[in-house]
Parts: C-alpha cells; structure tokens; sequence
C-alpha cells in the first residue's frame, strides 16, 4: 500500500510539474562573421556536426542555423493565350493545344521536379505532341512560354 502510494504521488508531481525545453545552443573556441556583396559566412569552431543541404544554394552545418526568408515569385501569366493539356496522365506523349488565336512562335519545355530541363522544342502550331519516350514514371512539369508569359502545369507519365 505504502509501495503504491509513493507511486500515485510520484505520477501526480510529474504530471503537474513544467517541462523543460532544450533549445539548440553550443559553447563554442571560436566563430567568425563575415559579409561581402550579396555572400554571407558565419562559422563557429568546436561544436557538434549536423546538416542541411538543400539543391537552392544553401548549407548549413551544426547548431549555428542561419535563417532565411523563401520569397515567392509570381508566376507571370496573361490572358493573352490559353492552353489546353491532355492527356493527364499519360503514357507515350501529351498533346498541347493552344487557343484560336495562336500566331506561333512558343516553347514548351519538360522540367522535372528537380528543376532540370529534360526537353525543351519551340512550336509554330497550334496542336503539338510532345513525346515522353525515355523518361520514367513520374511527375513532371510542362512550361508553356509564348508572347512573353508562360504558364506552367503538372504532368503525370506512367507505365503501362
């Protein structure tokens, strides 16, 4: 009985009790800030090792974390052209379309989500097939540029 009450007491404290929380902090030998142009490097010397690599430029090691704003630009797009896109998915090719008055003279490119280019064919007509020969199941990204815009759609190809 003595046993169980301890135990019931015990629960009771930690249930009421405040947390702690551990914030990310490191006491360092050294570290160093310096700025020239638009190229920012801080370093700190003697601490632990952790990573962030992203593929937009930025690397981060250790507890030292720099913070970033990610900005949105938009996407320039008009009402000067339409396009139609089908079909979604698809296996071999993808048929673009474009609205009645079409003068030629675009591009279309197949971006995956990467951001690479894999293809990229300037078109003078107002139906056009692009062939996904040769790439693999997945999502892609098709950009349709023309009079100075462009709008961009996702694409699915699959196996069949």
């Amino acid at each position: 009985m003595k046993t169980l009450n301890l135990f019931s007491v015990f629960m009771i404290v930690s249930i009421i009790s405040f947390g702690q929380s551990v914030d990310p902090s490191v006491i360092a030998t050294a570290g160093n800030y310096s700025e020239n142009g638009s190229i920012a490097v801080s370093y700190t010397i003697g601490q632990t090792v952790t990573a962030t690599l992203t593929n937009g430029g930025i690397l981060t090691q250790g507890f030292q974390q720099d913070s970033y704003i990610i900005v949105e630009i938009p996407e320039q797009s008009s009402q000067e052209f339409s396009v139609n896109i089908y079909p979604i998915p698809t296996t071999n090719e993808i048929t673009v379309e474009f609205n009645s008055d079409f003068q030629g003279n675009a591009k279309i490119a197949i971006i995956d989500e990467l951001g690479r280019t894999l293809s990229e064919k300037d078109v003078n007509t107002s139906v056009n097939k692009i062939s996904l020969n040769g790439l693999s199941e997945s999502y892609y990204f098709l950009k349709v540029s023309y009079l100075g815009n462009f709008k961009t759609y996702k694409i699915q190809k699959i196996n069949q």
